[in-house]
């Protein structure tokens, strides 16, 4: 029973050296007691000198040595790249020890495919969260909370703005330069429309410290099938822009190149691209954001009010913070949640805003017609709309389930 216990207390973090699982591993020494297994294929050796934590080297597709070091912990955390073509590896044995499991995936046929693998999650008796990052967890919380706010909501479109002092893996440049000048499929209207990555350039006025930011449609994600299957939206989209313009229209070029041509493939300058960002860093700034602007209809109007998360220091800790709260929480006990579980409704309102702002990060709000953002310091925005079919209808409570520590079984 105490072995059971210490187990159960034991997060494994794959990639917890990496630029989003430093995040994730510092903020869960700050808001639980859980002992950290950080599992790389290189183990930085600064993190082996906390006391709660731990480090082994091991290869992420090294099935046979995951399962060894999952079945000592009551909770894997996978935020390792490549962030696409992410391997099922870390979930198949998760299922196969009956160990919890959380990502911070944003990868559409990633997500696909573990959605396939529902009767397999739910057979093992395991709760399992994929996607706890920006896109398309924050979405679809944020996109359930917006939805009180019409009678109707029709779409979602995110904005992010990285912070760009901190220097990133090879990963997410590789990922980001992948998807220059890539076609997909997005809906818009309720119909699929036919897009590339980095183009269609659109200005957003972000809160302060931010200001104002080029950004460009970026990557084929998880919340193109997320938000119009579990929340009925007909409009999706998703773009990021950093504070450098001039990167941002370099990123436009390249894609409008590729996408005339086919060619040259820029992902393979990624050791290039990775070195020339890592010296503009070095002027670079260090807060981040996010916003989601919310479309809908009401009394006959069509509407958007506007959200954001506002962090003036880390930025990186906004991504990571979703995955590190429901790790709290399911350690805790406090998660009530298994199986496969929904990403839009495993916390209500209240709690996702009080769990940020217990973070340092902001939020801030923009209802429609309004000329500038509004910080919350507290509690909920109010409704601007008037006779809404739930006027009173902030979500007060989680998806159902047993109320069970991590690991134990």
């Amino acid at each position: 029973n105490i072995q059971a216990k210490e187990d159960a207390m034991k997060v494994m973090v794959i990639g917890g050296g990496g630029f989003y699982g430093r995040y994730l591993v510092a903020d869960l020494l700050k808001f639980s007691e859980a002992k950290i297994l950080v599992v790389s294929r290189n183990p930085p050796a600064d993190l082996a000198n906390h006391p709660r934590i731990q480090t082994v080297a091991c290869d992420l597709h090294d099935r046979d040595r995951l399962c060894q070091l999952m079945r000592s912990c009551g909770l894997v955390i996978h935020c390792a790249g490549p962030f696409q073509y992410l391997p099922l590896t870390p979930l198949l044995v998760a299922i196969e020890t009956r160990t919890d499991y959380l990502d911070l995936a944003e990868d559409r046929r990633f997500n696909q495919e573990v959605q396939a693998l529902q009767p397999e999650i739910e057979a093992a008796g395991i709760t399992v969260l994929t996607g706890l990052s920006v896109s398309p967890g924050f979405e679809m919380l944020f996109a359930e909370m917006g939805k009180h706010y019409f009678a109707e909501l029709t779409g979602i479109r995110t904005y992010a703005a990285p912070d760009t002092r901190k220097h990133r893996g090879p990963a997410m440049f590789a990922t980001m330069l992948m998807g220059v000048g890539q076609p997909f499929w997005q809906p818009e209207g309720g119909e699929p429309r036919l897009v590339h990555g980095w183009t269609e350039p659109e200005w957003v006025e972000f809160p302060p410290p931010i200001g104002r930011r080029l950004t460009h449609l970026v990557l084929e994600m998880a919340h193109l099938d997320l938000l119009p299957d579990e929340m009925g939206v007909g409009t999706v989209a998703f773009k990021a822009g950093t504070e450098w313009t001039v990167l941002n229209r370099l990123l436009n070029l390249s894609a409008r190149i590729r996408r005339r041509w086919g060619w040259p493939r820029w992902e393979r300058l990624t050791a290039l691209v990775r070195a020339l960002s890592w010296l503009m860093g070095r002027f670079g700034k260090d807060e981040g954001g996010v916003i989601f602007a919310l479309t809908g209809r009401s009394h006959g109007r069509e509407l958007t009010h506007r959200l954001a998360i506002n962090a003036r220091r880390d930025g990186g800790l906004i991504p990571a913070s979703l995955a590190s709260i429901a790790a709290s929480r399911l350690i805790s006990g406090n998660l009530q949640a298994s199986g496969l579980v929904p990403l839009n409704n495993w916390l209500t309102t209240g709690e996702l805003l009080d769990e940020l702002r217990g973070r340092g990060l902001e939020i801030w709000w923009q209802p429609d017609g309004a000329a500038a953002w509004e910080r919350l310091p507290a509690g909920l925005p109010a409704n601007p709309a008037e006779g809404l079919a739930n006027p009173t209808g902030w979500p007060t409570r989680r998806v159902g389930g047993p109320v069970r520590s991590a690991g134990v079984r």
